[in-house]
């Protein structure tokens, strides 16, 4: 399943999700291979088909 996640810093990765726990999420990113991301620094993610638009991100808790 395709994943945008949206850091605190601003940035954005784009990929398949591979894994998520409790604390954190596993992503094979398109340009950098899998990388992991603990969910504190994560404001938003779009679960989808990649055709994310603006505003139906849901937001982390």
């Amino acid at each position: 399943m395709q994943v945008t996640l949206i850091l605190k810093n601003g940035f954005r990765f784009r990929g398949r999700l591979l894994r998520e726990t409790d604390s954190e999420i596993v992503l094979d990113e398109i340009k950098n291979g899998r990388m992991i991301f603990d969910k504190s620094g994560i404001i938003a993610r779009n679960m989808g088909d990649g055709n994310d638009e603006r505003g139906k991100h849901k937001a982390l808790e």
